[in-house]
């Protein structure tokens, strides 16, 4: 009688040491592109919430000149 491996339900998301130098060098790349990406997308979301407020502030103490 064989004895069958059984298969883990969580798999790895990559195998690095496995992996060639170009496919390592690819791999940094396009997670370095996703962390600028990510990045320039959070600076976009606080600008367009500080800019808000600053809006708001100027409307509430009635200082529209200041914007």
């Amino acid at each position: 009688m064989k004895k069958t491996k059984k298969k883990t339900l969580a798999k790895e998301p990559y195998k690095i040491n496995k992996m060639s130098k170009e496919d390592r060098a690819a791999l940094v790349k396009a997670l370095k592109e996703e962390v600028e990406a990510r990045q320039k997308q959070f600076l976009e979301l606080v600008k367009q919430s500080l800019t808000g407020q600053g809006e708001k502030i100027a409307i509430a103490t009635d200082n529209m000149d200041g914007i």
